[in-house]
This record gives structure tokens, sequence and C-alpha cells, in this order.
């Protein structure tokens, strides 16, 4: 009789752990849910690629200058018309500070050029450049100087969307019995006979100029004639009219010297005179390009 007490109540007693068991489970199991509920969702969206900002657009007679878009908050352009179009590039900073960067002007010969435009009646103007030094004290931000430094590197990138010509000098060049000189416009003839008495010299003042030279028995430095590209009507008689590569028409006027040859011997005087009648055989052969 005792045992089998005993053994009911074992058995009672291992049923009920077994309950409380599968109690446990279910709560365990309910408290969990869907995995997917317990991760934590964004309260905002993905901060998005910021986009390019538009290039800055400045224009001028000449065509026009795309500043980058990501500079252009902090870039102050000042423009003055008179006499002759000059644009300052000055870097504005947030503290306030500014900084001028380059300065470009058009037809002021004030220092040499670094090339030319040529505007839509046939005109070379001159392009000049001055680059500032950046003048930086202790109290700048790295930020800004940062800034300011890769704003000054942006100049030769500018400088190259206008479509200019270079201007350095020709160096004459023997092929097939002609002297051919280049120009940033077209290519020049003139007869080989005068090779050793012909000199070129380049005068960038007003247009493009070639001062054809002799250098003629004693007589050094003789001016004959000059050739000029784009100077306006002061610069001499209209000769020629040609198409520059983008297509503009270019005017190019002929001034002739007077010829002191008083006292010269009669070959250096003929030499002289018919150096400078070969300017027709020139003026053909630009005629034929």
């Amino acid at each position: 009789m005792n045992f089998n007490v005993k053994r009911m109540a074992l058995i009672a007693a291992a049923a009920l752990l077994t309950v409380v068991l599968v109690v446990l489970v279910v709560i365990a199991l309910s408290g969990l849910g869907n995995i997917g509920d317990n991760v934590t969702q964004p309260t905002t969206a993905p901060t998005q690629p910021t986009q390019p900002q538009e290039d800055h657009v400045i224009e001028t007679p000449y065509g026009n200058i795309l500043f980058p878009g990501q500079y252009a908050p902090y870039l102050k352009v000042e423009k003055t018309e008179s006499p002759e179009l000059t644009l300052k590039f000055i870097a504005k900073m947030d503290s306030g500070r500014l900084q001028p960067l380059y300065e470009l002007r058009f037809g002021q010969p004030v220092e040499p050029a670094i090339g030319q435009v040529v505007t839509d009646d046939g005109v070379a103007v001159g392009v000049y450049l001055k680059v500032y030094e950046a003048t930086f004290d202790g109290t700048w931000p790295v930020k800004e100087t940062m800034l300011v430094s890769e704003m000054l590197e942006l100049v030769n990138d500018l400088v190259a969307q206008l479509n200019m010509v270079d201007l350095d000098a020709p160096l004459p060049e023997v092929q097939d019995g002609e002297i051919v000189i280049e120009t940033p416009y077209c290519k020049l003839y003139f007869p080989e006979r005068w090779k050793e008495e012909l000199r070129i010299d380049v005068d960038k003042t007003k247009g493009y100029e070639l001062v054809f030279i002799g250098n003629i028995g004693d007589h050094k430095g003789v001016k004959l004639f000059a050739l000029n590209f784009g100077g306006g009507p002061e610069a001499g008689q209209m000769a020629h009219t040609l198409r520059t590569d983008n297509d503009v028409q270019l005017h190019v006027y002929l001034r002739s010297y007077t010829l002191d040859t008083e006292g010269w011997s009669a070959l250096d005087r003929d030499t002289a005179m018919t150096m400078q009648e070969d300017v027709n055989h020139l003026l053909a052969k630009l005629k034929e390009e």
C-alpha cells in the first residue's frame, strides 16, 4: 500500500515538471516572435550622394569660361569693360575673407600676352594674365587655405577654354625653294634667295604683326614691310582676309616702310628694293592658301 502511494506521487511530480517545462518553452518562443520585428529600422532614408553642382558660366565676347561647380559658391568675379574687358577672379570664404586669384585682360598691352583671340569682325585681341600670390596668415583655417590653393590651380584649365592662338615668334625654314614662315594663323612664303638677309621680328602690341627686316651689306636692321593679323585699319592697308581654324574671318594688313638708301651702294640699294617688292610674292602665296 505504501509503495503504490509513493509511486503515484512520483508520477504526479514528473507530470507537473513536464507541464512546467512546456509552458516555459511556449513563453520563450512567443517572446522571440518574428526575428525581423526585433531589428531596429532606420528612422530616416539613407543619405543620397550629393548631386554635382553646375559649372558657373562667365560670359565674354570671346567665348564663355566655365568655372567648376564645386568651387562656384566661393567665387566672386569683378568685371570691368572700360577701356577694355578685364575679369578679376576672387575667392570669397564663408568667414568673409577675400583672396584675389587671377586677372584676365583682353586687348590691354600691359604685359606680355599669353595668346590672342579673334573677334567675329576679324580683329585679333591680346589676352593678358596676372596671377596673384596667396597671402595666408596664421588666422586662416586649414580648410580655407586648401580651398584657395585648389582654386589657384584652376587657372590653366580656365585659360585653355579660350580659343587662343600661340604668339611665339616664328622660326623660318627653307623648303622647296621657299622660306616658310609658320604663323599662328597660316604659313607665309618668301623667296629662298633672301635666307641670309632676312630677319623677322614680332610685335604683339596690336594684333599679331610680323616685321620683315633686311640685313643688307653693312646696313643692318632695315625695316622693309610689316604684315599684321587682326590689328585693325590703323595697322595698314587691308591686303587679305583669311579664315581661322574656328571659321572666323581675320583681316590681314600690309604696311610698307620708306627706305632711306642715301649713300648706299647701287647693289645694296637694289637688294633692299627687291626684297621689299617681294612682298607681292608673299601675298600671292597667301591668297593661294
